[in-house]
């Protein structure tokens, strides 16, 4: 620590009072609230270091500041040996509980209160409306509806791992939750099935496929789409439709 002799002649209209072997670090201020050169006066009417040497200094080696404005990095800032909302400075700003799953703390009575807990709501159709926070991380988590859950206009819409899916072009999801087509192969609409009997649009739909061309769950290619011929090849929850004069399919 370094010491200073100062040897000051008392002047009554300056208001400075006579210090002899003045240590300016952690010393009382003068009678007029001044420290040396590069030291402030702090709230505790303590002189402290404002250039970040041995002498002063932030916690973290920085500068001190005037005032503690950062209330919440576990840092003394302003060097009066107060930290975050145990500083007076502090009152009512923001500060951290330490918990991921809160928000909105704000320094009181000299600490910082748990804050207000996150609101997880979920806009995805195939999510549970609420959530839980995950603590540590403060990220919301949603459960899935289950596979086939409707989730949207037309009888096609389903969930399908937590994502709303038109089963009659998802090719991952075709027909039903995963019913995936071989690479290279589409999927489409069961009334693209050509044949003379009108089948329901937009209902579910069938893989396309070519010989040699295996096809979802154990299903039978004919005539260039993939075809059901028991509920067992299709999705969990599925039965098999009966297109009349066409093919049968899967449906929820």
């Amino acid at each position: 620590m370094r010491r200073f002799v100062l040897i000051l002649a008392a002047v009554s209209s300056s208001g400075c009072s006579l210090l002899v072997h003045f240590d300016p670090e952690s010393q009382p201020c003068d009678s007029a609230g001044e420290c040396l050169a590069g030291y402030l006066c702090s709230d505790a009417g303590l002189c402290k270091a404002t250039d970040g040497g041995t002498d002063g200094g932030g916690s973290d080696g920085s500068a001190c500041v005037t005032r503690e404005t950062a209330c919440g990095d576990r840092l003394d800032n302003d060097c009066d040996g107060q930290t975050d909302c145990a500083d007076s400075d502090c009152g009512g700003v923001a500060c951290d509980d330490r918990d991921a799953c809160t928000t909105g703390e704000t320094c009181s009575g000299g600490s910082c209160p748990r804050g207000s807990p996150v609101v997880c709501t979920s806009t995805n159709p195939c999510q549970t409306a609420a959530g839980s926070c995950e603590a540590g991380t403060g990220r919301c988590i949603f459960a899935s509806l289950a596979d086939g859950t409707a989730c949207g206009a037309g009888q096609a819409a389903r969930c399908c791992a937590g994502t709303c899916i038109n089963t009659t072009i998802n090719t991952t999801n075709c027909g039903g939750c995963g019913l995936a087509c071989a690479t290279g192969q589409s999927c489409q609409s069961i009334d693209q099935s050509g044949c003379i009997a009108t089948e329901p649009m937009n209902t579910s739909g069938r893989c396309t496929c070519a010989t040699g061309v295996p096809c979802p769950g154990g299903q039978t290619c004919t005539n260039g789409r993939c075809v059901p011929q028991a509920a067992t090849q299709c999705a969990p929850g599925q039965s098999l439709a009966d297109a009349g004069l066409c093919t049968g399919y899967c449906r929820y």
